[in-house]
């Protein structure tokens, strides 16, 4: 990514998985600015938020107690660039197939949902081919892959660079029915859609939205539902909430 200090001071970056590496320092001195680090590890995260807080302080930087399979307290399209080292590994450490792992899919559906369209996933991983068939997994990413350069006689990481694609291509994940609307009105240039979502899904299940500006998906695992709006819309001004009724409801203005 070629950035200059301005663009790179704006970049809303997520750092997945920051353990107590110095990568947030480092993103810092390269004139990266705003930074949300996120660790499964709650002490991890009360240690590098105080240590922040002593050394520099700066409230751009944040730092939450999350796991990369659950970003769902991360709204849509929020970053413009999520980056992980070796956290993918940890968490498919004893997947057999990192593909079909239900975790490993929950974590990329999930950075594609909070990655705004056209940004960029970066992941630093020990492994080759099974990273990268589950990265270019459901058509949600396009992955170019690059091996650091170094000693060749010792193992050498590989960086994987994926764009988000949106729209969603047809084929991703899954080929279920599209999504029947309970409601889809229009008025002017806002249209509202009102969906059940608990007649498609489980009521157990943990449901994620993903928007483009010609469609929206809903997904649980690998159950994807997709809706295609009648226009364009603006991704930026779109709004989604609950309705007390357990409905998903889609305004768009």
């Amino acid at each position: 990514l070629q950035l200059d200090k301005p663009q790179r001071a704006s970049l809303r970056v997520l750092h997945v998985g920051c353990g107590t590496s110095n990568v947030t320092e480092g993103l810092w001195k390269d004139h990266f600015r705003q930074i949300t680090n996120i660790d499964f590890s709650e002490g991890v995260i009360k240690l590098m938020e105080q240590r922040w807080k002593q050394n520099n302080g700066d409230e751009r930087v944040q730092w939450h107690h999350m796991d990369l399979t659950d970003l769902s307290r991360l709204p849509s399209a929020s970053s413009d660039l999520a980056l992980e080292k070796f956290t993918l590994d940890a968490v498919l450490c004893e997947s057999k197939d990192d593909v079909l792992d239900p975790q490993g899919q929950a974590a990329l559906q999930g950075l594609h949902r909070v990655l705004r369209p056209g940004a960029h996933f970066v992941s630093v991983a020990w492994g080759e081919q099974r990273r990268q068939k589950l990265l270019a997994s459901g058509g949600l990413f396009d992955v170019q892959v690059h091996q650091l350069p170094g000693d060749s006689s010792r193992q050498r990481p590989w960086v994987y660079f994926c764009r988000k694609l949106t729209p969603l291509p047809r084929t991703a994940i899954s080929t279920q029915p599209c999504l029947q609307p309970a409601q889809c009105t229009e008025n002017g240039d806002q249209l509202t859609v009102v969906f059940d979502v608990f007649d498609v899904f489980d009521s157990k299940a943990s449901v994620l939205l993903d928007l483009s500006s010609s469609e929206l998906r809903l997904s649980a695992g690998l159950d994807v539902r997709s809706f295609t709006f009648p226009f364009a819309i603006e991704v930026d001004s779109a709004k989604a909430r609950w309705l007390k009724d357990s409905r998903a409801r889609l305004q768009i203005r």
